[in-house]
C-alpha cells in the first residue's frame, strides 16, 4: 500500500518539478497504478487477516495444512497485476 502511495505521488511530484502542473484528473499513468497498488495492498491485508484466523483455529484443533487455493489466487493476481501495470506503462510511453 505504501509503494502504491509512493508511485501515485511520485508522478505528481515529477510533473510539478518539470513545471507542467496539470489538473488533478490528468496525472498520467502513475496515479491509477498507485491507486490500484494501494487497493491491492488493502485486499491482501484483509486476506492475511482472514488466513491468520483460519490457521490459528486449525492450530488449536491440531489440523494445520497449506491453503493451496489462496496461494494460487495470490500468485495469479500478482502476475496479472504486473502484466496490467507493464502494459499501462508501455502504452503511456
Amino acid at each position: 500500500m505504501s509503494f502504491g502511495f509512493l508511485i501515485a505521488r511520485f508522478g505528481l511530484w515529477m510533473r510539478e518539478m518539470s513545471g507542467k502542473i496539470e489538473p488533478p484528473r490528468l496525472l498520467g499513468v502513475s496515479a491509477p497504478i498507485g491507486e490500484a497498488l494501494m487497493f491491492f495492498g488493502g485486499v491482501l491485508a484483509l486476506l492475511a487477516g482472514w488466513r491468520y484466523h483460519v490457521v490459528n483455529r486449525a492450530i488449536e484443533e491440531n489440523r494445520v495444512g497449506p491453503d493451496r487455493a489462496l496461494i494460487i489466487l495470490i500468485a495469479v493476481s500478482v502476475a496479472a497485476f504486473a502484466l496490467i501495470m507493464a502494459s499501462a506503462i508501455y502504452s503511456a510511453s
